[in-house]
C-alpha cells in the first residue's frame, strides 16, 4: 500500500491469521489513547456477504495510508432493519474495543496460596510483566501474544533502570497492571496486529517524539476547528494538611491573589511527618492552583500534516491561534472516516504542565503508597543523613562539585577519577581519570559523559561501561560547564569556549553521529542548562541572565539578575534559578523574577522532588527545601558547601566541598538524606542496610553513674507510634511529680499537690502549711494506722529538729521544740486557733553528752481563747503543775467550826505541789 491509500477495512477469523474479507464499510471510527485500549466501529451494509460471517471475537484492521494502523474486536453487533437511509436502511454496527483489550483476558493469578496480593522484589517493570504474561500463556491464555521487549530492555534497547519492591493484588487484570506501572510513569505500552498475532511493545522514555518544531496546526489552514475547555471549579490554592502529629498549611500566594482564597482539606495521617506533610500538598496545590485548560482539534486529512505519516499519538505537537504558539501532546485520537475517503481527525491535546501533573500523580501515587505500607507494617518514617562514601576514601576536599544520576546509580567526581554509587545495592565503582571536571552526565546506569574545564585537548569525554574515549578537540583553552541529554540521541554543551571547530558556547551533540551544531548562542560564558517537562524549551543560565532555547531561536527571559547563574530548574512549569546574584535564589513569575528569601549566601545548585526545590549553596546548613512558599531545614544540613543535588525516590544525595558532618553525622564529602521505613530497633543503627541487636548495644555500652540533665533517653511514643526521646531532666520531674513532689494532681488516689504540701482525701475548708501532709474525709473518722510485726519492733512518730541549714546543722538549744501534736475545734464561727498542745521541749544545750527534753502540755482556760501551760513533765520526771491551777482565790468566806475543814481535793491530781494558804484557812490533804 502506498502513503496515499485511502482506507481499508479488514476482517480476520477469531485466530487472528485467517483473512476473511474486506469490508465495505460505510462509516467507520477509530479511537486510540495513550496506554489504552480505545475502541473501534464499523457501518455495513445488513445485506452484504461479509455482514452474513461476522461474528463475536473476530477481529477488524483498519489500514490507512499505506500501514496498519489499529483496530477492534468484534464485541457488539447491532443490526438496523429499517430506517429512512439508502439500502433500505438495512445496516450492521460493529464496534469493540482496541487490540490491548486482549490483556484485559486474563488476570493475576495466585491458586497455590491464600494470599491475596503477590509481592515482587528488585524486578524492573518489564520483568514483572514479562511474568505475569508467561504465567497466563502456561494457563493457556493469551496465545496469539508476543512481546518485543526484555526484562532489562525495551522495544527500542533503552535500559529500564528501574528496580522496585511492587505489591501486586490478585484479580487484577494484566491490562490494568500495566496502566498502573504506565502511571507510576517510565513506562508506556502499545500493542498492532502482526503475522497471525498481537506484538506488545513498552517504552522507557515514552510513546512518540517531540514534534513541536515540524507539525504546526493552523486556524483556518489545516484544521477545520481548535476549541478549548477551561475549568476552574475544582481550583484550590490554600490546604489544610491533616498528617500524623498534627496540621500544616500549604498555600499558593499568586493563585490566591489571580483567584481568591479557595481552600480544602487533605487527609494524609498515614504520613508521619512534616516535612511528608508538606511535599505531598506543595505537589497537590501544584495540580489545583490554576484552572484546567484542555483543547480540541478537528482537521482534514486530505491536507499536512498528515496523520500516522507526520504525527501520531504521543507526539508533541504545536497550534497556532492568531500567532500565539503553544507545544500540545497528543494524549488521544479519533479518526472518522467515511467510505473511502480521507479521514477527519479530532485530536485530544494537552499542554506540557498536563503532562507534568500526570507525572506527579503518578508519583504521588508511588510515595502514598510507600506510606501505606508502612502505616501497615508499623514502621516509623525515619529522615536521617549518612555518608554515601566510605570515611577512611581519600576525597579532594574541592573536587565533589559534579554529580548526576540515572535510575538508581549516582555518578560523582572524587578527585581521582569517577566514582558510581548504586543506590539500591550500596555497589561502589570507581573510573579514574586526570581531568578537571566541569559537568557530567549520565545516559545510562554503566555511562556517563563528562565536560572537562581548563583544559586543552580532550575537553568531552565519554565513558562506554569499559573506557574513556575523547570526542571534543580543541586548540585553545576551554571549559564546559554544563550538560544536558534531549531526546534520546543528543547532547546538549555550555560552557566557555574558545575556537572550538564545533562552535560554542551552546552546541548540540548527536550521539549517533558523533557531530556537532553550533545553536547560535552569543552572550556569553554558559554556567547551566535545564529542560522543561516535555523537552521542548531548554534554559540557559548565563553570566548575569536567563535565555530560553526553543528548538530554533534563542530569547531572554525576564531582566537581568546581575550575577551569574549557577543552576536552573523547571518545576510545575515555572522556572527556578540560583546563583550569584542578589538575593542568589529566585522564581520566574511569567512576568518578572522574584526573590525567594532565606538563602543568605550563593545558590549552588538546584534539584526537584515532586513540586519542591532543593537548593544547596554556601548558606548555613549548605541545602533546604522549597515547599508550599516555605523554605524548611533538612535536619540540621550539612557543614559545607552544596554544589550538587541528586534525588533518588525520596532521598536526596548532595556533594561539595568540605563536607565532613551532616547534622552530626560524620561523612565524606557526598552525603545522603534519606527517608526510611524501619523499625525501631534498626534506627539505632547508622550504617547503610544494617541491622542492630539492641540487647546486646545495650549491655556493651559504656556506664554512666551520674546521668547529667541534658542527657537523653529513646521513648517509642504509643499515641503517634513514632521514636520521641526524653532527657535526664526530664525523668527527674515526671519521678519527682509521681513519688515525691507531686507536681501532678493524682486524683485516682485522692492525693493532690498544693504548692510545698499535699492534700489526701478531700479538700479541706483551710490550706495547710508548705511542707505539710492535709488529710481530709466527711462522715468518717479520719486516722492513720501505723502497723509493725515481729519482737521487738514498733510503730513511731518521730519530729527531728536543728537549728543551721540542712546542709549545715547546729545543735539545738533549751527551749527548742522538736515536735508539736495540737488539736483545734470549730467555734461555730471559724475553726479556732490550737486549743490543746504537746510539745517536746529541749531542756538543756543539746551536745554528745547532753539531750535533756521536758514535755509541755498547753490547755485553753474555761472562758479562753489562749493556749496557756498546764502541765510539764520535767527532764527529772516529776509531774508540775502551774501556779494558774492553784491561785485560784476563794470567792467566799467560810467559818470552819466544830473541827470542819475545806477539801481541796478538786485541785489534786498526783505528784508534789506548792500550796497557797490565804488567811487562816485549815488545809486538809485527803
Amino acid at each position: 500500500m502506498a502513503n496515499t491509500d485511502k482506507v481499508e477495512w479488514i476482517l480476520y477469523a477469531a485466530n487472528l491469521t485467517t483473512r476473511m474479507r474486506i469490508l465495505p464499510v460505510s462509516t467507520g471510527h477509530l479511537y486510540l489513547e495513550m496506554n489504552g485500549a480505545g475502541s473501534g466501529e464499523a457501518k455495513i451494509p445488513l445485506d452484504s456477504e461479509a455482514a452474513g460471517i461476522i461474528t463475536s471475537g473476530m477481529f477488524i484492521q483498519n489500514n490507512y495510508r499505506g500501514a496498519e494502523r489499529g483496530g477492534f474486536f468484534v464485541e457488539n453487533i447491532k443490526k438496523t432493519q429499517v430506517d429512512a437511509g439508502e439500502n433500505a436502511g438495512r445496516w450492521m454496527s460493529i464496534s469493540g474495543r482496541g487490540a490491548l483489550a486482549l490483556l484485559d483476558q486474563p488476570i493475576v493469578w495466585n491458586e497455590d496460596t491464600t494470599e491475596s496480593t503477590r509481592i515482587f522484589n528488585g524486578m524492573t517493570k518489564a520483568a514483572i510483566l514479562i511474568q505475569l504474561l508467561t504465567e497466563a500463556q502456561a494457563r493457556g491464555a493469551l496465545s496469539t501474544l508476543t512481546w518485543n521487549f526484555t526484562a532489562s530492555v525495551d522495544s527500542s534497547s533503552v535500559a529500564w533502570g528501574d528496580s522496585e519492591e511492587y505489591q501486586i493484588t490478585v484479580g487484577e487484570s494484566i491490562l490494568q497492571i500495566a496502566q498502573n506501572f504506565a502511571e507510576v510513569g517510565g513506562f508506556e505500552f502499545s500493542i498492532a496486529l502482526s503475522g497471525g498475532g498481537f506484538v506488545l511493545s513498552a517504552y522507557k522514555n515514552g510513546i512518540g517524539t517531540n514534534k513541536s518544531t515540524t507539525v504546526f496546526f493552523r486556524a483556518g489552514t489545516n484544521c477545520l476547528e481548535i476549541s478549548s475547555d477551561v475549568r476552574g471549579d475544582e481550583l484550590v490554592n490554600t490546604y489544610l494538611v491533616k498528617y500524623k502529629n498534627g496540621f500544616a498549611v500549604v498555600k499558593d500566594d499568586t493563585s490566591i491573589t489571580a483567584y481568591g482564597r479557595r481552600e480544602k482539606i487533605i487527609n494524609i495521617e498515614q504520613a508521619q511527618t512534616l516535612d511528608s506533610a508538606t511535599t505531598y500538598a506543595a505537589a497537590k496545590i501544584a495540580e489545583t492552583k490554576d484552572p484546567k485548560t484542555s483543547h480540541t482539534i478537528r482537521a482534514y486529512d486530505g491536507a499536512s500534516p498528515f496523520i500516522f505519516l507526520d504525527y501520531t499519538i504521543g507526539d508533541t505537537v504545536t497550534y497556532d491561534v492568531k500567532g500565539t504558539q503553544v507545544s500540545y501532546r497528543i494524549l488521544s485520537m479519533q479518526v472518522d472516516f467515511e467510505e473511502e475517503g480521507y479521514a477527519n481527525a479530532v485530536l485530544e491535546l494537552n499542554t506540557i504542565f498536563y503532562n507534568s501533573d500526570l507525572e506527579r500523580a503518578r508519583d504521588l501515587d508511588w510515595l502514598t503508597k510507600q506510606w501505606n505500607t508502612a502505616r501497615d507494617a508499623n514502621l516509623l518514617e525515619v529522615r536521617r543523613w549518612m555518608p554515601l562514601t566510605p570515611l577512611t576514601d581519600t576525597i579532594l576536599a574541592d573536587w565533589p562539585r559534579w554529580m548526576t544520576i540515572y535510575g538508581n546509580v549516582v555518578f560523582y567526581y572524587r578527585g581521582s577519577g569517577v566514582e558510581s554509587y548504586n543506590m539500591l545495592t550500596g555497589e561502589r565503582k570507581v573510573y579514574p581519570v586526570s581531568v578537571q571536571p566541569g559537568a557530567l552526565y549520565a545516559i545510562s546506569e554503566t555511562e556517563f559523559y563528562l565536560g572537562a574545564t581548563g583544559r586543552i585537548g580532550d575537553l568531552f569525554l565519554f565513558w562506554n561501561g569499559t573506557s574513556f574515549g575523547s570526542s571534543l578537540g580543541v586548540v585553545d583553552f576551554s571549559s564546559i560547564y554544563a550538560m544536558t541529554g534531549g531526546d534520546g540521541t543528543k547532547m546538549y554543551l555550555g560552557g566557555l569556549f574558545y575556537n572550538v571547530s564545533e562552535g560554542g558556547p551552546l552546541v548540540e551533540y548527536d550521539t549517533d553521529t558523533a557531530t556537532f551544531v553550533d545553536l547560535g548562542y552569543a552572550h556569553g560564558a554558559i554556567y547551566s542548562l535545564a529542560w522543561d517537562a516535555d523537552n521542548t524549551l531548554l534554559y540557559i543560565g548565563g553570566t548575569s541572565k536567563v535565555y530560553v532555547w526553543d528548538g530554533s531561536t534563542i530569547t531572554q527571559v525576564g531582566a537581568d539578575l546581575g550575577d551569574r547563574i549557577n543552576a536552573l530548574v523547571v518545576v510545575d512549569g515555572t522556572v527556578y534559578a540560583a546563583g550569584e546574584f542578589t538575593g542568589y535564589f529566585a522564581y520566574y513569575s511569567g512576568s518578572a523574577w522574584v526573590t525567594i528569601p532565606g538563602i543568605s549566601d550563593k545558590g549552588r545548585s538546584l534539584a526537584k522532588y515532586l513540586s519542591d526545590v532543593y537548593v544547596g549553596g554556601d548558606f548555613p546548613e549548605g541545602i533546604k527545601r522549597y515547599s508550599g512558599g516555605q523554605l524548611y531545614s533538612l535536619s540540621g544540613g550539612v557543614d559545607g558547601n552544596v554544589y550538587a543535588i541528586v534525588v533518588h525516590d525520596t532521598t536526596v544525595v548532595v556533594s561539595g566541598t568540605d563536607i565532613t558532618l551532616a547534622d552530626g553525622v560524620q561523612v565524606n564529602h557526598v552525603a545522603g538524606y534519606f527517608t526510611q521505613f524501619d523499625n525501631f530497633a534498626n534506627q539505632l543503627n547508622h550504617t547503610a542496610g544494617g541491622t542492630y541487636d539492641l540487647g546486646n548495644g545495650i549491655h556493651g555500652a559504656t556506664a554512666i553513674t551520674t546521668p547529667l540533665d541534658a542527657d537523653e533517653f529513646p521513648l517509642w511514643k504509643a499515641s503517634v507510634q513514632l521514636l520521641r526521646k526524653v532527657t535526664w531532666a526530664n525523668v527527674k520531674a515526671t519521678l519527682a511529680g509521681v513519688f515525691m513532689d507531686l507536681t501532678t494532681d493524682q486524683t485516682a488516689a485522692g492525693i493532690k499537690r498544693f504548692s510545698d504540701s499535699i492534700r489526701v482525701g478531700i479538700d479541706p475548708p483551710i490550706a495547710g502549711t508548705d511542707g505539710g501532709i492535709s488529710q481530709a474525709q466527711e462522715g468518717v473518722s479520719v486516722g492513720n494506722f501505723l502497723w509493725t510485726w515481729g519482737t521487738g519492733f514498733a510503730s513511731f512518730i518521730t519530729g527531728m529538729f536543728s537549728r543551721g541549714t540542712k546542709a549545715s546543722p547546729t545543735q539545738a538549744l533549751t527551749g527548742d521544740i522538736a515536735l508539736k501534736l495540737r488539736g483545734r475545734f470549730h467555734d461555730g464561727t471559724n475553726y479556732g486557733n490550737t486549743s490543746a498542745e504537746i510539745r517536746h521541749v529541749a531542756d538543756e544545750t543539746h551536745d554528745a553528752t547532753g539531750h535533756g527534753t521536758r514535755i509541755e502540755s498547753y490547755t485553753t482556760p474555761i472562758d479562753s481563747t489562749t493556749l496557756t501551760l498546764a502541765h510539764t513533765i520535767g527532764s527529772d520526771g516529776l509531774g508540775r503543775g502551774s501556779a494558774m491551777a492553784f491561785q485560784r482565790k476563794l470567792k467566799e468566806s467560810f467559818s470552819l467550826a466544830d473541827g470542819a475543814s475545806l477539801v481541796l481535793a478538786e485541785y489534786m491530781e498526783f505528784g508534789e505541789y506548792e500550796i497557797i494558804l490565804n488567811g487562816d484557812a485549815e488545809v486538809v490533804l485527803l
